[in-house]
């Protein structure tokens, strides 16, 4: 039976579409492939599609899975998936906590002065020791 899952649930050890997985069959023959939709533009020997048995076979397998299938020829095969090697729903996962934590991470440069010097507000005769100095009331009055 087939579980349905969003991509971000996913376990990493699972065969999904455009996986890079090894495999093995009836302990034999071991093959890396990419398992794919559609027949890619890819050299000959490099992918595997859902539309074959062994693709339709791999899809769903989690790593240490065993499928038993009948080829092309009739005879029955048993196609054990040894390791995934890239999974691309992992791989954004991984991509998307990577972005996560170099946002979480950056600082701001610190502070510089790019010209001038910071100056003291000059104080006028009424400010010096003046005893009501602190008084908000105008300067030009005097008693």
């Amino acid at each position: 039976s087939a579980q349905v899952v969003f991509g971000d649930d996913i376990a990493s050890r699972i065969a999904t579409v455009n996986s890079r997985v090894d495999y093995s069959i009836d302990g034999r023959t071991h093959e890396t492939r990419i398992l794919s939709q559609a027949q890619l533009d890819l050299p000959v020997g490099l992918q595997v599609t859902l539309t074959t048995p062994k693709g339709a076979a791999l899809v769903g397998l989690s790593e240490g899975q065993a499928f038993c299938y009948r080829n092309r020829e009739g005879a029955e095969e048993t196609l054990l998936l040894e390791r995934v090697l890239f999974q691309p729903e992992a791989a954004s996962r991984l991509q998307k906590t990577r972005d996560a934590i170099a946002l979480s991470v950056r600082v701001r440069p610190p502070l510089r002065v790019i010209g001038g010097k910071r100056e003291e507000p000059q104080r006028g005769p009424e400010q010096g020791n003046d005893r009501h100095a602190g008084d908000p009331r105008p300067t030009s009055a005097r008693w």
